[in-house]
This record gives structure tokens, C-alpha cells and sequence, in this order.
């Protein structure tokens, strides 16, 4: 009840805050894939490189409930909620936590931003926002799936996911890709090159979930 109160409070400060962040990060709107594909890892030049294997996948310790206000809270809940209910929603509880294990080890992992709602805004990562997320920033608690999924986010933003040996019975932290693998969803015919790099792959519902994508 809390985290609905919280969310009906500050829905609209995150709606902003994610409208500030799409007009600040505006650019062409790629074709949109069914993908979630690897994000550019930073070297010590400070050059990007979406396919380089540097920076490590091991969680850190950097996030909290402890560390960050209630209103930054309350933001990265909602960012997150819309994000899970925008990829997974078809997929049910399980889909959705299986997606939202993904985003908080990639905020555990030094290769992406370190906040949820970075990581789910970053730029052609979560293909939902490629338009600009506007279906994303209209559902409300009318939707039991976004209810369903504000839970789910608050559970992954806190660390209090519930284990799924579907997802990867030895995840640690380093499940950090998903995508569809129906080749038919491609432009190509064909999946990405980086989806067969994994050292191990996890499908749960209509997703297959990577571990070991450099």
C-alpha cells in the first residue's frame, strides 16, 4: 500500500523527469526491434565500443533504499515499473522479474549507469522507449499488469527479488541481455551476432535470457 500511495504522490514528478530526460537525449528514432542489445562499454580512453568485452560484470554495492531520498525513490520505481510493464507485460510476474533482474545487474554492473532510471532510459537499450515511451507514460493503476509491476520494481530497486532458478541458477549478477528469439521479428531474418556469444541462455516466457555477452 505504501509503494501505491508513494506512486500516486510522485507519478507525475517521474512522468516529468522522464520527459526531461527523453527532450534532453532527443535524436533520430531508430527502427524499432523486439531487442534488448548490449550497451557501448566504455575503455580507458574513454572511447565507445559496443562490442569490446572490458569492464567487469561483478555487482557492486552502490544502491540502496538507504541511500537515496524518497522522491529519488519513488522516481526509479516508477521509471522502472513502466519499463517492465512496457517490454513484459504479455509475460506475466514471472517475465516481468526475470526483465527486472536485468536491469538492476546492469545498475550493479560497472559497464552501465549506476541509478534504474538511467540504465532503463539509456539510448536504444530498452526498445519501449524508442519512440519516446509515450504508451509507457500514459498507463496508470487502472492496469493491474502496471500494478502488478510497480510491485516488481519496488522489490528490484530494494534487492528483495525473489529467486528464480529459471532465470540462471548461477546469475550473479551477470544476466545483463534478453531478447526475442523468433528470427521472423528481425529486419534481417536473422538474430543479433552478439546473441550467440552468450556462455548460457535462459528462456522464460516469449524471452532468452544471456549470460556472458561481452
Amino acid at each position: 500500500m505504501e509503494i501505491i500511495i508513494a506512486f500516486l504522490v510522485l507519478s507525475f514528478a517521474g512522468i516529468f523527469a522522464v520527459l526531461e530526460a527523453r527532450a534532453a537525449n532527443a535524436a533520430p528514432v531508430p527502427r524499432r526491434e523486439p531487442t534488448l542489445r548490449p550497451a557501448p562499454v566504455r575503455d580507458a580512453q574513454g572511447d565507445d565500443d559496443p562490442q569490446a568485452g572490458n569492464g567487469g560484470d561483478s555487482p557492486g554495492t552502490n544502491i540502496g533504499p538507504a541511500l537515496v531520498s524518497a522522491a529519488t525513490r519513488a522516481r526509479e520505481i516508477d521509471v522502472t515499473a513502466r519499463t517492465l510493464w512496457g517490454e513484459a507485460r504479455g509475460e506475466g510476474s514471472g517475465g516481468m522479474i526475470a526483465v527486472a533482474r536485468v536491469i538492476r545487474n546492469r545498475v550493479l554492473s560497472s559497464r552501465y549507469p549506476n541509478t534504474f532510471e538511467a540504465v532503463c532510459m539509456q539510448r536504444f537499450q530498452f526498445s519501449v522507449w524508442n519512440d519516446g515511451g509515450a504508451a509507457l507514460l500514459a498507463v496508470g493503476l487502472s492496469d493491474r499488469a502496471f500494478v502488478d509491476a510497480i510491485r516488481i520494481a519496488s522489490e528490484a530497486v530494494d534487492g528483495t527479488l525473489p529467486p528464480d532458478d529459471r532465470f540462471s541458477p548461477n546469475d550473479n549478477g551477470e544476466v545483463l541481455h534478453y531478447l526475442n528469439p523468433d528470427p521472423a521479428l528481425y529486419p534481417s531474418g536473422r538474430l543479433p551476432s552478439w546473441a550467440f556469444a552468450a556462455s548460457e541462455a535462459h528462456d522464460i516466457g516469449r524471452h532468452r535470457f544471456l549470460r556472458g555477452v561481452a
